[in-house]
Order: C-alpha cells, then sequence, then structure tokens
C-alpha cells in the first residue's frame, strides 16, 4: 500500500519529526480508545507497518531534561547544550528568550535570576511541550 497522508509545507525541526509525531499521536489514541475496534484495528496495522522506534523526539526531549535539571541560571554550558538542540537564546533586561529553531511560535522565557530549585525543569517541560 502507498502513503495515504500529505503531510503539509510545515518544515520539521528534525529529522522525522511528522512521522514520530504521528506515530505517538496514533499509540495515544489507540490506548485511550480501547473500545472502538475498528479505528484501533487500522490504527494498529498503521504502527506495525512503521515499526515504531525509539523516536528522535525522545532523545531530544530527554537530553533537554537533563541539560536542565536542577539548573536556576544560564550559563554558557547550559545556552550551548541549548544551541545544540536547535534552540536559539536570546538575552533580554530580565530574561532570556529560548525559541525552538528561532521560531517565534515555539518558544519560553527563562529568568536572568531564578530563584527557584525546580526552574530548570519547569523550563524544560514548558520547551518540551
Amino acid at each position: 500500500m502507498s502513503k495515504i497522508i500529505n503531510v503539509g509545507n510545515e518544515p520539521e525541526m528534525y529529522e522525522h519529526e511528522t512521522e514520530d509525531i504521528l506515530l505517538d499521536v496514533i499509540a495515544k489514541y489507540i490506548a485511550d480508545h480501547p473500545y472502538e475496534l475498528r479505528s484501533v484495528d487500522l490504527l494498529t496495522g498503521v504502527l506495525e507497518a512503521n515499526k515504531q522506534r525509539s523516536t528522535n523526539a525522545e532523545k531530544k526531549r530527554q537530553r533537554i531534561k537533563s541539560a536542565l535539571k536542577g539548573v536556576s541560571s544560564m550559563n554558557a554550558s547550559l545556552k550551548k547544550d541549548l544551541q545544540d538542540l536547535g534552540c536559539t537564546v536570546m538575552d533580554g533586561k530580565k530574561h532570556y528568550k529560548i525559541r525552538l529553531n528561532g521560531d517565534t511560535r515555539y518558544q519560553a522565557t527563562m529568568a536572568k535570576t531564578g530563584s527557584d530549585g525546580r526552574g530548570g525543569n519547569n523550563l524544560a517541560s514548558e520547551i518540551i511541550k
């Protein structure tokens, strides 16, 4: 069978991003709708045909969590880690703006003088979402 979906023009932020997201959404749908037999059967077939792998998205999520774990302020090492993950870090007066691939639609803010010990963990969660 041929491909059944046109993915549109939204550029991917990393290799296989669209596929990773679609397969993740399908897996969640299957888990949340066990009694919708026909749709679950069809979508299970899609997952099996695509041999869902350890996704790039999950690896990226883990790298973001690791980089920001326990962090309360920006330093050169963290800035480099974020840039390696495809983020742009911009210096403001009181905050840093962190954009995924420079795209203003995907932006998080980090206080320059963070006092919360969970600040880095919360920022990681915000960036991942």
